[in-house]
């Protein structure tokens, strides 16, 4: 018998684009004028367990979330910005369980490595019964913005998002925006 890949239904997935524009409304009045207007692109990954550890990262929602009218060269390349985040953060997670956060993995703002994704064990009935590594990588504010939107968006899932691993993230990014976009 043929094992079927995880997926989110079409409800969760509802929930986490509504989550996530949420939050993107939430953040807007903290945001610069330049800022104020861009969109974001977010993807959500799970971490697929191999021979040997954790293999694989499975695309589980890929969306955009626009308010206002979208600049499709700023969302290009926040398209590609949330998956180089998403794959540096696995590549060093895969080598150093205790990484968390893309602000811990080669973080280079002069060659586009920015912070803004970032690991979480969660409880995803859809998907398992029991904790599954989410990866949410999110670009298009500031890197921090980008962060915030991307914790408070799974924080407000159904999910049972570990608070440790939320902590953790929390702690390597040092996010004032973060702390401040969670408590809203």
């Amino acid at each position: 018998m043929r094992r079927s890949l995880p997926s989110l239904n079409g409800d969760a997935l509802k929930v986490f684009t509504l989550q996530a524009r949420m939050s993107l409304v939430k953040i807007r009045p903290k945001l610069d004028e330049e800022d104020k207007n861009k969109n974001i692109h977010l993807r959500l990954f799970m971490l697929m367990q191999g021979v040997g550890g954790y293999k694989d990262l499975l695309e589980l929602a890929e969306l955009y979330v626009i308010d206002g009218r979208p600049d499709m060269s700023q969302l290009r390349q926040a398209k590609i910005f949330s998956y180089e985040k998403a794959l540096r953060t696995a590549e060093h997670f895969r080598v150093d369980k205790r990484v968390r956060s893309a602000y811990q993995c080669d973080r280079d703002r002069d060659r586009d490595r920015y912070g803004g994704a970032f690991l979480v064990r969660c409880i995803v009935p859809q998907i398992s019964h029991t904790p599954v590594w989410l990866l949410p990588s999110i670009s298009g504010i500031g890197e921090k913005e980008d962060e915030a939107i991307g914790l408070r968006t799974v924080s407000r899932m159904p999910w049972q998002a570990d608070p440790r691993d939320i902590g953790d993230v929390r702690r390597a990014s040092r996010s004032l925006v973060a702390e401040w976009l969670l408590a809203a």
